[in-house]
């Protein structure tokens, strides 16, 4: 078989592959409100130092596991972008506390439903990458499902946080697109450079007291390296196979399984509309899957 032909023998594979990426970074990231409610003491900087922190830590032994010896060659591989990669990783992360700090969570959460529209819009502009009418119909869908999940909720305070939130969602598309710009460089050493500037930021703010209890220290680090860290290492992966928007757009499963997750570990209970807008949401994303795999996999027969 030809290389060509063994490219597109692979390009469902490698579609389904990202897909299961960006769905598990979906998964993971639906864990942070859960772990957050968990903490008892700590301060919200606290948590952003010791998570990051711990994300950081994380980070350097997955790449140590991936390439050993060579790990620092892999560090210094991802360059200058990787550096302003993780730089709009921690200004993510930042404006992203910013925001819940400075409006609603159901503004916040309505903003950052812009994410795949602003990765669609910047993969356009900057990589020409094309999104499919099906995908911005699931985008469409999607911010419908988290409108109408939040919808009870929005209000025009908080002009603040709603910059804040747009700034988040913003920087994050940004992230992706250039990761997805450098897949053929591994770029999951720039999460460390992001982590570390979150982190820094978050001992500055928490005015270097560090003091927590044993517990809350073991819910942030299991908060930065079981949740935070996996989840952006998956988004990376997923980065390689499927296109910016769609990697967004798979990682929003994370709107509908939070609430779930909460609901059944401490009792708070979804409403109605939660539940329909989160419906509508995982009807977005799945139904974009099938249809874009069955694309995927028609369109390499016919190649073949």
């Amino acid at each position: 078989m030809s290389t060509l032909s063994a490219s597109i023998a692979r390009a469902p594979q490698n579609r389904m592959r990202g897909f299961m990426y960006g769905a598990g970074a979906g998964l993971a990231g639906s864990l942070g409100g859960i772990s957050i409610r968990l903490v008892e003491d700590a301060t919200l900087w606290q948590m952003v130092a010791f998570r990051y922190a711990t994300v950081a830590a994380f980070v350097f032994l997955f790449c140590w596991y991936e390439h050993r010896r060579r790990v620092l060659r892999a560090y210094a591989a991802i360059g200058w972008t990787g550096v302003i990669a993780g730089f709009l990783l921690a200004c993510h992360h930042l404006a992203y506390v910013a925001a819940m700090l400075g409006t609603t969570v159901a503004n916040a959460a309505f903003v950052l439903s812009t994410t795949p529209v602003l990765s669609a819009l910047l993969g356009i502009v900057t990589i020409k990458e094309r999104v499919r009418p099906m995908g911005w119909l699931a985008i469409v869908g999607t911010m419908a499902g988290v409108g109408v999940m939040v919808g009870g909720g929005l209000s025009g305070k908080g002009l603040f946080g709603l910059g804040m939130a747009f700034l988040a969602a913003l920087a994050f598309a940004a992230y992706v697109v250039l990761v997805r710009a450098s897949r053929r460089t591994d770029m999951v050493p720039s999460m460390s450079v992001g982590a570390v500037l979150a982190g820094a930021t978050g001992f500055l703010f928490a005015g270097g007291d560090l003091s927590v209890s044993a517990i809350d220290l073991a819910t942030m680090m299991a908060l930065g390296a079981g949740q935070a860290a996996v989840a952006t290492i998956l988004i990376v992966l997923a980065a390689r196979h499927v296109r910016a928007a769609e990697v967004n757009l798979l990682v929003m499963i994370e709107a509908v399984l939070g609430p779930f997750w909460v609901w059944l570990a401490v009792g708070e209970e979804p409403g109605t509309m939660t539940l329909w807008g989160g419906a509508i949401v995982l009807a977005s994303v799945v139904g974009f899957a099938i249809v874009s795999l069955t694309a995927a996999a028609q369109e390499s027969r016919t190649r073949a």
